[in-house]
């Protein structure tokens, strides 16, 4: 279900337009990207109209982390493509609630896209 996404060079920062629009994102990524234990236990939301970028700047945030912390796991869920698979393994039973933590306990960075789905 997780996929864990091979280096694309046109998904990195040097391809990503800064702009005003997102300078603060790039630079909070960054951030958690350099100094990583700094921000254990936060969530990041990033929002924004379609096209605006969101997958680029995630993809390329998870591109970077992998080349600087390759010991460290990274881990990335599209979930309009695993929308089924996410409500199957929500809504069953405690068991697969709890299968469905240990599964995603294993990565020190997740990244869920598209989450809108489930809004």
């Amino acid at each position: 279900m997780l996929t864990s996404a091979e280096y694309n060079p046109e998904l990195s920062f040097s391809t990503l337009l800064i702009s005003h629009y997102n300078k603060l994102c790039y630079k909070k990524l960054m951030d958690i990207c350099t100094y990583p234990k700094h921000h254990f236990g936060e969530v990041f939301l990033l929002s924004g109209e379609k096209g605006s970028g969101k997958t680029h700047l995630l993809r390329a945030f998870q591109n970077e982390f992998k080349l600087k912390h390759n010991k460290l796991k990274c881990g990335y869920l599209n979930c309009k493509k695993e929308f089924y698979a996410l409500n199957y393994y929500w809504y069953r039973s405690s068991v697969a609630y709890s299968t469905f933590n240990d599964y995603f306990d294993k990565y020190n960075v997740l990244i869920l896209d598209n989450i809108d789905v489930f809004f």
